[in-house]
């Protein structure tokens, strides 16, 4: 059965709308977690202590980040994660300092 693009189910339509980004929002999030990179000098792989928080809470003073290799930043002790569609100012706004050779 094919389904009819003119006609429009306003409840799915809404649902969906809230997953996707625009691209004026892509953009801006993918400038802000450039900058970020580029500003703390992440490298993809290695180890950063938290040394300021994150206004949103995301990650804590004493966290220790990665950079993956698909740009998510990930604290492996809480699990928590924040991929590039999710960059805010309030979770980009962290200080972190090269994690000693003893954490992984």
């Amino acid at each position: 059965m094919k389904r009819d693009p003119s006609v429009t189910n306003h409840k799915n339509s809404e649902k969906y709308s809230d997953k996707f980004l625009s691209w004026e929002e892509l953009f801006e999030k993918g400038t802000l977690l450039r900058n970020t990179i580029k500003q703390l000098s992440l490298t993809p792989g290695a180890f950063y202590s938290v040394t300021k928080s994150c206004t949103d809470g995301t990650f804590q003073a004493g966290d220790v980040i990665t950079l993956e290799v698909n740009h998510d930043l990930f604290c492996p002790k809480t699990g928590k994660r924040i991929t590039p569609g999710q960059c805010t100012k309030e979770n980009m706004d962290f200080l972190c300092v090269p994690a000693g050779d003893d954490i992984h």
